[in-house]
């Protein structure tokens, strides 16, 4: 039976005690005691095979660097206890138990205060996570199976909203009237700082290249591509209150996203641009976010991204739909609805608000005014 390295990822996180002190359920980074390298989960490939006592474990990486982690959703786990000294660990749209059935292990180090061994075992053996670089003083590490004592201790240190373990969002993105941030993370949450806003795009108008964008708001379900206008250029101003009950998924969103972006290791779990039809955020030369085709091969990890129609425009424009309904309003109409079904026979009808009413072989119950057909505004009279 093979155990993959998100399950190792997994292990690790679950840094727990064997005995009543075990971790609450909650969302945890985990750091090496021996290196103070953190986990990084990139990847959902990998195994631990126990009859060749041999293992892929380059699904997860180490870092040093607190300061990096906070705004990374790579280094936020999750662990959930299931019975005993058994937890099941997940991150980035992955886990232990979806994966292989199989749950992980934590034994508590009681002189080291939230530090503990993550291990699994499978007739009669036994293996230990660890740090398997074997170096204190190089930023990345390896994890591994084979490290002996400090080396396989690990430190669980909660994400609250307060403090320095708390999660934030650097922006990449400043315009005009603020930084944006294109956001992709497997954890609900919720904004704890001031001034901060969740959108995302309801509707794509290829052939006048326009994103119409909406708010959200209330708890933001897990796995849910969006913007974020934040409240200021550093994570200490975009704080996150991760976890929480999503009321209802989000529908009708035209933005996607990735967890992973990684080629290495003979590991392939990557999603390669297409500038057919995606379009990557940006800030346009009139200093208001948009999206633009780019010239990038991979989509970035844990980034949103927006699909797009082939044919579409290369560079569109954002607007609410009080903006696009305006715009539509002043364009000037076609002459009637025959000039726009010469291509084809039937077409979906719309109104101003771009909600589907019909087609045109079914006219006649719609009032007359003005909806929109294969793209052109277009006069429908009685």
């Amino acid at each position: 039976m093979k155990i993959t390295p998100i399950i190792t990822l997994l292990l690790l996180t679950s840094a727990t005690a064997a005995s009543a002190a075990l971790p609450a359920d909650g969302y945890y980074r985990v750091k090496n005691v021996m290196s103070g390298r953190y986990v990084y989960v990139i990847d959902n490939h990998g195994y631990l095979d126990w009859g060749a006592t041999s293992a892929d474990l380059n699904a997860i990486e180490l870092w040093k660097g607190h300061e990096n982690t906070i705004s990374d959703p790579a280094s936020v786990l999750y662990f959930n206890h299931i019975e005993d000294s058994q937890y099941d660990v997940t991150a980035q749209g992955t886990g232990i138990h979806q994966i292989i059935d199989y749950y992980v292990k934590l034994y508590e180090i009681k002189s080291e205060p939230d530090t503990y061994m993550l291990y699994a075992s499978k007739s009669g053996m036994t293996k230990y996570l660890c740090d398997g670089e074997r170096s204190e003083t190089q930023d990345r590490g390896v994890l591994g199976d084979s490290g002996e004592g400090k080396w396989r201790y690990w430190h669980l240190e909660k994400i609250e909203t307060s403090g320095d373990n708390h999660f934030g969002i650097t922006p990449s993105l400043e315009g005009a009237d603020g930084w944006y941030e294109p956001f992709y993370a497997a954890f609900p949450y919720s904004f704890s700082s001031p001034g901060m806003t969740a959108l995302y795009v309801s509707h794509v108008d290829a052939k006048h290249g326009i994103a119409v964008v909406k708010e959200t708001s209330g708890t933001i379900p897990a796995g849910t591509p969006l913007i974020i206008k934040c409240n200021g250029a550093n994570a200490a101003d975009n704080r996150l209150d991760i976890g929480g009950t999503a009321s209802a998924t989000l529908s009708g969103n035209c933005l996607k996203g990735v967890y992973f972006e990684n080629t290495a290791f003979k590991h392939y779990s990557a999603v390669a641009y297409d500038p057919a039809t995606m379009r990557i955020p940006a800030i346009l030369a009139d200093g208001k976010l948009g999206f633009v085709t780019s010239d990038i091969e991979l989509l970035p990890r844990n980034k949103s991204y927006l699909t797009v129609p082939q044919g579409c425009a290369e560079t569109l424009q954002t607007m609410t739909e009080d903006e696009y309904k305006t715009y539509l309003e002043n364009l000037p109409p076609e002459a009637g609805i025959d000039s726009v079904t010469a291509e084809k026979s039937v077409y979906d009808v719309y109104n101003m608000l771009g909600v589907k009413v019909g087609d045109t072989n079914s006219t006649s119950n719609l009032a007359p005014g003005i909806y929109i057909i294969n793209h052109k505004k277009v006069f429908i009279g009685k």
